[in-house]
């Protein structure tokens, strides 16, 4: 008797066993979601980060697949949550990141065995609305020195930040990170570590810039060469400089987001002045840290422009020089009667 209760009590255990299993293997994505995935993910990220990843499911991926379990998820459930974010006018980033936020947590759920094969999102015939964002505007000589001046009346860590972005094309993270350990004044050269394209590079300094680091009082190799008044990195751009734009009205009557001035501009603005003094478009690719040359290509009409301009001014010479000849005549030989 106690054999059979035995057997009938491992018996119950396998099959509760089989279906805690099944259950688990069958989870909701947002049960997922909820219970698995925000629990061990948002302690390692911001507050701001883990709130835009929150809203996302919330807003967006619950109402469309929240209860249906992630096995049965398909690109069909996907194409739901992209219907309902177009019909709600939301610009292409905030659809790539509402799927990215969905591509984490799928693939959370297939590292732990829920789910197998490729996320729905990566397959071909999925496809989002090619995000058309990038800063489209130079600043002229004349314009990026009223900006500096602007920000410099408010600030001169903030201009000084500005000036080295103008003279170098380093990001606001890069300058922010900035160390005097990565600054060369011997071999006038700057040192970017750790940036967006995963290589350090060496970006050669201007006359302006070595004269500006050159004046600066350093510290010790890796000590910020930009610190907070706490002495720690600069996060977001300093308020500052937005203040400068404000009062330079360099945005005044502009509404497109593309035209609009703001650090990244900077960055723009030095590769713009290298494409127009003959730089190559690979010496720029370096010198930004471009990972492809595809990144760099958006400088090519300024390229197009100068050569258009340089074809103008040949048509202009040799115009000129035609018309010279024409006024000039044509040399007639003239002989006197009776002679050779």
């Amino acid at each position: 008797m106690n054999e059979q209760r035995e057997k009938a009590e491992v018996k119950r255990l396998e099959e509760k066993k089989v279906a805690e299993a099944e259950a688990r293997r069958n989870v909701t994505f947002k049960s997922f979601a909820e219970d698995q995935y925000f629990p061990v993910a948002l302690p390692t990220w911001k507050s701001e980060t883990g709130r835009k990843h929150e809203e996302h499911c919330k807003t967006w991926l619950y109402p469309h697949m929240g209860d249906v379990s992630l096995r049965e998820i398909t690109i069909s459930h996907a194409n739901r949550v992209k219907s309902a974010m177009l019909k709600a006018g939301r610009a292409p980033r905030t659809m790539q990141a509402v799927f990215r936020t969905f591509s984490m947590i799928w693939t959370s759920a297939r590292d732990a065995g829920i789910v197998e094969g490729k996320c729905p999102t990566t397959l071909k015939s999925f496809k989002l609305p090619k995000i058309d964002n990038e800063k489209q505007r130079y600043l002229s000589p004349e314009e990026a020195e009223r900006l500096l001046a602007c920000v410099r009346a408010k600030n001169e860590q903030a201009a000084d930040m500005a000036l080295v972005s103008l003279e170098s094309g380093f990001r606001f993270g890069e300058i922010a990170a900035l160390t005097w350990g990565a600054v060369d004044l011997e071999a006038r050269t700057l040192l970017a570590m750790n940036t967006k394209g995963g290589k350090d590079r060496v970006v050669p300094m201007t006359e302006r810039l070595h004269e500006l680091l050159s004046g600066m009082e350093q510290s010790g190799d890796g000590e910020l060469v930009f610190p907070t008044g706490l002495g720690t990195k600069h996060a977001q751009v300093p308020t500052a400089f937005v203040r400068g734009v404000a009062d330079s009205k360099l945005n005044e009557g502009v509404t497109d987001p593309k035209m609009k001035v703001s650090f990244h501009v900077l960055r723009h603005s030095y590769a713009s002045r290298l494409v127009k003094q003959g730089a190559g478009l690979l010496h720029v690719q370096r010198l930004l840290g471009h990972s492809t040359p595809v990144l760099t290509t958006r400088y090519s009409k300024l390229a197009s422009e100068d050569l258009t301009n340089a074809v103008k001014a040949m048509e202009r010479g040799e115009k000129a020089d035609a018309a010279e000849k024409r006024g000039r005549g044509k040399v007639v030989n003239i002989k006197r009667a009776g002679g050779e």
